[in-house]
């Protein structure tokens, strides 16, 4: 189960000995924990292996080929895939290739015929897609290849840069199994808060003690980021297929 932002603080609280909300302010903690879910996303992103994706629509229209990225967290994209706004259980999927804004050669025509429709192309018509940030506005865009022949939309999934400053009631995004990680972190950038309203022994303990433990839960969180989210186990057999007769 997801922990609200309110329990992660609570557990930043309890695990600094429960100072008082004038060394350390809720608003003030809720801040470092914000700091920190953008630390720890960026290390999911940085593994390569889609822990945390989002995705968007974009539809296109003939004759155009580059399109605005309206998502303001727009981080990497992963995968753009053709969708279908209908409900034909027939539709395939196809992926089109992401590639460097150089590789796109746009002058090239390469529809896909569909002798079965009225029309003679399949309205996805573009075989790759670039990403890039344009230089004058700052804003993501996508260029298509071979321009949309048709009106089309094109689902785009893509890691997060970034996440909104979640409110105290709010799910934390983040990997349900690493919550100790965050409380712990989160508690470590608090303790400059706390520092002289707390005991100088009690402050040399809880410093010790949280930055030992963060260590062996980083070291964990790294190794287990490291290796692929789905678990290979082959395919499941029924029961008794490994039994010889």
């Amino acid at each position: 189960m997801s922990s609200t932002v309110r329990e992660i603080i609570a557990g930043v609280y309890e695990r600094l000995r429960d100072p008082d909300t004038v060394s350390l302010s809720v608003g003030y903690a809720h801040s470092m924990l914000t700091g920190t879910l953008q630390y720890y996303l960026n290390k999911l992103n940085l593994s390569d292996s889609n822990w945390i994706l989002k995705s968007i629509d974009i539809t296109v229209t003939p004759g155009e080929s580059i399109y605005t990225i309206e998502a303001e967290d727009f981080g990497r994209a992963v995968l753009v895939e053709t969708t279908n706004a209908g409900s034909n259980e027939l539709y395939m999927r196809r992926y089109v290739d992401i590639v460097d804004k150089q590789d796109l050669r746009p002058m090239r025509m390469e529809p896909l015929i569909n002798t079965g429709l009225t029309t003679p192309y399949y309205k996805h018509n573009s075989f790759k897609a670039s990403f890039y940030k344009d230089g004058s506005t700052n804003l993501m865009k996508i260029q298509f290849d071979p321009s949309p022949m048709n009106t089309a939309t094109y689902k785009i999934f893509y890691e997060p840069n970034d996440m909104d400053k979640p409110a105290l009631a709010d799910n934390v995004v983040f990997l349900n199994n690493f919550s100790e990680l965050l409380k712990i972190a989160t508690a470590v950038k608090c303790l400059p808060a706390i520092v002289e309203n707390t005991s100088p022994v009690l402050f040399k303990v809880l410093d010790t003690d949280l930055k030992m433990e963060l260590g062996r839960l980083e070291a964990q969180f790294d190794t287990y980021i490291s290796s692929n989210h789905q678990e290979f186990a082959g395919q499941i057999q029924p029961y008794n297929n490994s039994i010889w007769y």
